[in-house]
This record gives C-alpha cells, sequence and structure tokens, in this order.
C-alpha cells in the first residue's frame, strides 16, 4: 500500500467515525465552479457534442445493436485499502467471466477458474442472486458486493455510452497532461454542485482520438467523500465497439497506474454469445434497464 493510500485509509477512518467531518468530495474544477448550479444552454451543448463524439468513436451504433456482452477478466485488489473500505468482491487468482445487459444493470457473474471456481452471483432489476457451488441453484437473496461493485465495473466500462444521457453537462476546456490535450467534460444529474444523491463523472477525452482516457467519479455510496480516477487502456476493436483491455483505478489525479486501488485485465470480449434471457433468471421482476434502485 502506497502513501497515498495511506492517506486515504486515515481519512476514510476518521469520516468512519466522525462523518460530519467529511464533505461530500466535488470534481468541479475553478472555471465548472464559475458556471453555477447549471451550465448555459450553450456551454452544455458543447459538452454533448464532446460527448456524441466519444460515443460514436467508441462504436455506439454498433453498441446499439447488440442484445448481451461477455468479458473474460481478472481483477486485481490492494487487499489492505479495499479490505477496509468493505469492497475486494474477488480474489486476483479468479478468472471471472463477466456476462450482462449492454445499456442497463442486468449482469452475472461466474467464477469459471480460481479459489472460487464453480460460484456465481448476479443482480437482475437490482435484486441479487448467487451459489456458493455449480453443483447448486440460483438463489435470490442478499449477495455481498454484488449490488455496487457488478453495477460500477459495467457502468464505467460502458461510461462512453451512457453517461451522455446525463441531463447536467458542462464543459470546462481543454487541458494538456502528459503532452496529451484532452477535452474535459463534467457530467452528473440534479444540478452541478455536489449533494449526497449523485455522483460526478469529470471525463478526460483525447482530442487526436476522441476516446475516453481518464474519468475522475466519486463514489457516494461509500461516503460521500470518496472519490478516484479510472485509466482507460489497451482498446481493441471488438465487433465494432472499442472495448478498454485494461481498466485502473487509482487516486484522483493520478496519471501513473501504479499504486493502484484495482486494475482490470480483461483477456477477451465478445457480443451476443448467449441469450438475454439468460440474465433473467426471475422472468416475473419488471426490467429496469439504466434506472438505478432507489435507495
Amino acid at each position: 500500500m502506497n502513501g497515498k493510500h495511506v492517506v486515504l485509509l486515515s481519512v476514510v477512518l476518521v469520516c468512519g467515525l466522525m462523518s460530519s467531518a467529511c464533505a461530500n468530495a466535488d470534481l468541479r474544477t475553478g472555471t465548472l465552479e464559475a458556471l453555477g448550479a447549471q451550465p448555459s444552454k450553450d456551454n452544455a451543448a458543447q459538452a454533448r457534442a464532446v460527448l456524441q463524439a466519444t460515443a460514436e468513436r467508441h462504436g455506439v451504433d454498433a453498441w446499439r445493436q447488440y442484445s448481451t456482452a461477455e468479458v473474460i477478466m481478472r481483477d486485481d485488489w490492494d487487499s489492505v485499502l479495499a479490505s477496509v473500505l468493505g469492497l475486494e468482491p474477488w480474489d486476483e487468482e479468479d478468472l471471472i467471466q463477466m456476462r450482462y445487459e449492454p445499456g442497463s444493470f442486468d449482469i452475472r457473474v461466474d467464477f469459471i477458474d480460481g479459489p472460487r471456481k464453480g460460484e456465481a452471483m448476479g443482480l437482475q432489476s437490482w435484486k441479487t442472486y448467487g451459489r456458493s457451488a455449480q453443483q447448486e441453484p440460483l438463489a435470490f437473496g442478499e449477495v455481498e458486493h454484488a449490488d455496487f461493485v457488478l453495477p460500477a465495473i459495467v457502468y464505467l466500462a460502458e461510461l462512453p455510452f451512457r453517461v451522455a444521457q446525463a441531463p447536467v453537462l458542462a464543459y470546462h476546456g481543454q487541458e494538456e497532461v502528459d503532452g496529451r490535450v484532452y477535452d474535459v467534460v463534467m457530467a452528473t444529474w440534479g444540478s452541478l454542485e455536489p449533494n449526497d444523491q449523485h455522483d460526478q463523472y469529470l471525463m478526460w477525452i483525447d482530442t487526436n482520438t476522441d476516446t475516453l482516457t481518464m474519468v475522475d467519479h466519486t463514489v457516494r455510496e461509500q461516503g460521500g467523500f470518496f472519490s478516484s480516477r479510472t485509466i482507460y487502456e489497451d482498446y481493441r476493436d471488438v465487433q465494432g465497439v472499442l472495448v478498454a483491455h485494461r481498466l485502473t483505478i487509482v487516486d484522483r489525479g493520478e496519471t501513473s497506474t501504479d499504486g493502484y486501488l484495482h486494475q482490470i485485465h480483461v483477456e477477451s470480449a465478445a457480443f451476443d454469445a448467449f441469450p438475454a434471457a439468460w440474465l433473467h433468471p426471475d422472468q416475473q421482476l419488471k426490467p429496469m434497464g439504466d434506472a438505478k434502485a432507489s435507495r
């Protein structure tokens, strides 16, 4: 665990004991703060245009045609910090098959190799289910991590397609980092100002490639003060869709992938490799699509 993680761990412990002492993280830059609670129509339109170009570059037209998506991956966590935050859902030795319905939060994870081989966990219309051994049937009930970690990973993976639907979009301008120029755009809900209910996403989009390179994001469900950055690397074309094959979650503001909280390595990806009905073990549940569960 690096020095910054020690500092973060201290903050987590203090805020756990004195929640009133830790305000909601605010990702707004000075430029975005100057816009007030809501951006102007022109500013919002500029932000939306950038995100639309990004979605097109990532293959949104192809993505919309698919009913299911699948990735085979491994996910390595900083075990000490993840344990304190209660966020480590699996071991780095686990080989994970994550299947989901694009644009929704219907997700299933099967452990296909490693210490938990044969286990499964899933989410359908925000109802969790799982099994502890391959021969057991899937059963609905409380499953640790399934209603937070699974949708968080899928939403970050699909961010270029889904975040443009956020009602509050604002354009910060261009910034140069390590010799690369980025359009910087914020997306959130309610207002640009931080609030308890909604996360903020500050996206860094490469102006040369129109690809999403980094995103800073709050994690309100883990405490309003908490935020981090996801770095996207190793984009590959998979059936017309750009899929990042490495996603690294680091401290907000970091540009290096060293000292990460966790790092996802995608070994393979595919679309429409299985029927969507496979993600709906309870056929009676009403589909919720992109809607979030009420807390």
